[in-house]
Parts: structure tokens; C-alpha cells; sequence
């Protein structure tokens, strides 16, 4: 199992696994609900819509799946990533997703009309994780080159390399507020960001290994 995420309303969970399928189970009962099945390689990436009615999956096969979680089928097959897709986001109002590869760029995609409405480029390295802003106009990247990059989504533009890991970044995470940014990454350490002027604020240290995922609470 690469993935895991929470349904909206807290009742279910989707995971992502190396057998090339998804499950959808209730957390009560402990029973699949359904698998979702039409990747041909290992799904790295889950993540559920904001309104519980879809779920996006990124996959070794270069492919981003939109899915009807109710149902099982698979809404739309997303090509253009020219490598395996580890992380994919949705935007706050479901209407965007975001995903990351090992082909090193950030693709947006809108999942009403099914076009790839831009390409980040900057990364020198695979993407290993993304994260959609809660006002959702930026979007946070963590890659193999060692950065977080802090992208406006509406201009494509780059407005911050976060640099200070000596290692790959594994995961990023957007505070609730939207002001302050955590990255996670191989050197064993976790990292507080302020998004607005790119500054560290702070190093935390303790892990004896690579850190794979982080999040923050609520408040």
C-alpha cells in the first residue's frame, strides 16, 4: 500500500497499492467497499475530492485516473506526464487537480473540461509531492532536487525555491491559514516555512531516517 487518504466526511478511506488498483473501505465495518481497478502499474498517489463523489489516483503507468467513488468507474484517463506520477492534489473547490512526477514538472489539470490547463517547469529533479493552497491560488511542490517550490497556479509563475534540505523532499503540507508551509524530506528532518517571504523558521529534528510524510493538525 503506497497511498492513503480520508474521505470528507471521515466514513471511508481509499488506499493506493503496487497491485495496480484502489480500494475503497468503510472504516466501521472494515470491509472493502469496492476495488477500482484500470491502472496497468503501481498507484503512488490517492486523493478524495472535496465533495466525497470522486477520487484521483497518479500512477507508475504516467496516467492521472478521475474516479466515481459511488459507482467505481473510472470518469477520465489524464495523459501528459511522461513518467510515473507520485503525488496528485485537488484544489479546495474540486474543480482542480494538481499532480507530480519523475518527468520533474507540476501539471494542473481541470476536471470539468479535462484539459491540462498548464505545466510547472523549474524542478531539476522528480516531483515527490504537491499540495493545493486552502485559498487556492498557490500550490506547494517537493522534489528530488533538494527544494519546495511555491507556484501561483493562475500564472504558472515561481514565486519561492525553498532551499535548505540536503535531501530529497518527500512530502509538503500546507498549514489551515494558508501562511506557513511543512516539507519532510530524506535528510531526516522536518521544516517550517512562511509562504509569504520564503523564510525557514525553524528546523525539527529527532527522526533517524527518511521522513515520508507530514501534516498538520487542524488548528
Amino acid at each position: 500500500v503506497l497511498s492513503v487518504a480520508w474521505s470528507p466526511d471521515g466514513r471511508r478511506v481509499i488506499s493506493g497499492a503496487a497491485n495496480k488498483t484502489l480500494r475503497i473501505w468503510d472504516v466501521e465495518t472494515g470491509l472493502c467497499l469496492r476495488a477500482l481497478e484500470g491502472h496497468s502499474a503501481g498507484v503512488w498517489s490517492v486523493a478524495w475530492s472535496p465533495d466525497g463523489t470522486r477520487a484521483a489516483s497518479g500512477a507508475e503507468d504516467h496516467t492521472l485516473r478521475l474516479w466515481d467513488v459511488e459507482t467505481g468507474r473510472c470518469l477520465r484517463v489524464f495523459e501528459g506526464h511522461s513518467a510515473g506520477i507520485w503525488s496528485v492534489a485537488w484544489s479546495p473547490d474540486g474543480r482542480r487537480a494538481v499532480s507530480g512526477a519523475e518527468d520533474h514538472t507540476v501539471r494542473l489539470w481541470d476536471v470539468e473540461t479535462w484539459h491540462c490547463l498548464g505545466v510547472l517547469e523549474g524542478h531539476a529533479g522528480r516531483v515527490l509531492s504537491v499540495a493545493w493552497s486552502p485559498d487556492g491560488d498557490r500550490a506547494l511542490s517537493g522534489a528530488a532536487d533538494q527544494t519546495v517550490r511555491l507556484w501561483e497556479v493562475g500564472t504558472g509563475l515561481c514565486l519561492h525555491v525553498l532551499n535548505g534540505h540536503s535531501a530529497n523532499v518527500m512530502s509538503v503540507a500546507w498549514s489551515p491559514d494558508g501562511r506557513r508551509a511543512l516539507s519532510g524530506a530524506s535528510d531526516q528532518t522536518v521544516r517550517l516555512w512562511d509562504v509569504e517571504t520564503g523564510r525557514r523558521l525553524r528546523v525539527l529534528e529527532g527522526h533517524s531516517a527518511s521522513v515520508y510524510s507530514v501534516a498538520w493538525s487542524p488548528d
